[in-house]
């Protein structure tokens, strides 16, 4: 396992998770519609789940193995969760939307933080299915 890896995966999405809340918290009061912010923050949140962990694991690739990658990155976004104050109310995500608001959303929400930073990480980590030739095409 590359703590440090993990360490990086984890700081980076409960921060940018916390963000897009307290931004999702502005929107949903200024246009007065919990909606409209649940909407912002479900945003932000799949977009710090994408690319924070496939950012961080893409740096890595040439050194270590994709499995200890893959296990790091899955680690560092549980963290990542865990660390996120709004995790702890149930509201970190998007399951507020249909699940009552406490454990169970929590719960959800968990499932689905790994779930999506996981597809972004299986993405950035995966073979290539076949190897471009190398060098240039000749120009036509």
């Amino acid at each position: 396992m590359r703590p440090m890896l993990t360490v990086q995966v984890a700081l980076s999405t409960a921060i940018g998770g916390f963000v897009a809340g307290l931004l999702a918290l502005g929107v949903g009061s200024s246009t007065l519609s919990v909606g409209a912010g649940v909407a912002v923050r479900t945003a932000l949140v799949v977009l710090v789940l994408v690319l924070a962990p496939a950012i961080a694991v893409r740096r890595h690739l040439l050194d270590v193995d994709r499995a200890v990658l893959r296990r790091s990155a899955a680690v560092g976004l549980v963290l990542g969760y865990l660390l996120d104050p709004l995790s702890w109310l149930g509201r970190a995500f998007v399951a507020q939307s249909f699940v009552p608001v406490g454990l169970a959303s929590a719960v959800v929400d968990l499932v689905l933080w790994t779930g999506v930073g996981m597809g972004a990480v299986l993405l950035a980590t995966r073979s290539a299915t076949h190897r471009e030739p190398v060098g240039y095409e000749p120009a036509v």
